[in-house]
This record gives C-alpha cells, sequence and structure tokens, in this order.
C-alpha cells in the first residue's frame, strides 16, 4: 500500500483536531471523512460540512445558519479552535431553523426539505 502524501496526513489530523474539540468543548458530534484528493470533510449537520486541507479549514454556511441572510456565505479560518466555534454557531441556527419550520407547519416533507438544502446553496467549494 502506498503511503500518504503529507497533505493527506496533515488534513485527517486537523479534521481529527476539529472534530475533538467539536465533542468536548462544544458537544457536537462530526463524522470525518478522507477523500482521495488527500482532503478530509467534516460532517458536523445536514447541509454543514466543512473541508480541510491540513493548512486551512472552510465550508458554506447555508443562509439559514446566519440570521438576517439570503445567499450562503463561504466562510475560511485557520485554526481547528476558529472553526468549532463558527461550525457550533452554524449548527445551532439550523436546528432551530428546522424546529421552527416543524412548529409552524411549513416544513414540508423530509424530501422537500432535502430537495431545498441541495438546491440552495452556492457553487460548491
Amino acid at each position: 500500500m502506498p503511503e500518504r502524501d503529507a497533505v493527506a496526513v496533515a488534513a485527517e489530523q486537523t479534521a481529527r483536531q476539529l472534530t475533538e474539540l467539536l465533542r468536548s468543548s462544544h458537544h457536537v458530534s462530526a463524522d470525518v471523512h478522507l477523500l482521495a484528493s488527500g482532503h478530509a470533510l467534516i460532517s458536523v449537520w445536514h447541509g454543514l460540512v466543512a473541508r480541510t486541507d491540513g493548512r486551512a479549514i472552510w465550508w458554506t454556511a447555508p443562509a439559514a445558519a446566519i440570521p438576517g441572510r439570503d445567499r450562503p456565505l463561504l466562510v475560511l479560518t485557520f485554526t481547528a479552535q476558529g472553526a468549532a466555534a463558527r461550525l457550533t454557531k452554524h449548527r445551532a441556527a439550523l436546528r432551530a431553523d428546522i424546529v421552527a419550520r416543524i412548529r409552524a407547519g411549513t416544513a414540508g416533507t423530509l424530501a422537500d426539505l432535502y430537495l431545498e438544502e441541495m438546491t440552495s446553496h452556492a457553487a460548491p467549494v
């Protein structure tokens, strides 16, 4: 088996550090997925997935994650601590939005929510 390159190792280390910070400091569970490109994905919430190359961490925050915003926002940070804090805030806003929509009866079906989420983002990063 070929040895992984430095980018892949750094990306995995950063992703694992971020998920540990999310879990221990913010009580948020997240999953790490290693990509063939050497990058790592950190899945935090439906529609909230961060990516890292080991040097930077970035994600597209859905508009619902930022009250008052009507378009998704590309977020970039260079520390796991900064990413954990911002991802936690975005996750909380997304949770509150979906709970409010379910209570108001405007959420539709899960399929509707999924379709809305998949079509509301800017171009993938």
